[in-house]
């Protein structure tokens, strides 16, 4: 079973209302959009543990956002 990483970021009242690549890409600096775009589309991502496939998802203050690595 290949080792896979993740990054979590709780979303904060300013980025609410914000899509989720662009708010990705600003907290997770080392991941640039069109990858986080990839990751997205693949399933990757997950707020609140329910995976999220549309990158334009609009975010909320407090949502739980974990990127896979794989």
């Amino acid at each position: 079973m290949p080792d896979s990483a993740s990054e979590t970021v709780i979303i904060a009242a300013e980025e609410s209302g914000g899509r989720l690549d662009r708010v990705l890409a600003a907290r997770i600096p080392a991941l640039s959009r069109s990858r986080l775009k990839a990751l997205i589309l693949s399933g990757q991502v997950a707020i609140a543990a329910r995976t999220i496939r549309d990158p334009a998802t609009a975010v909320k203050y407090g949502d739980t956002v974990t990127v896979t690595l794989p």
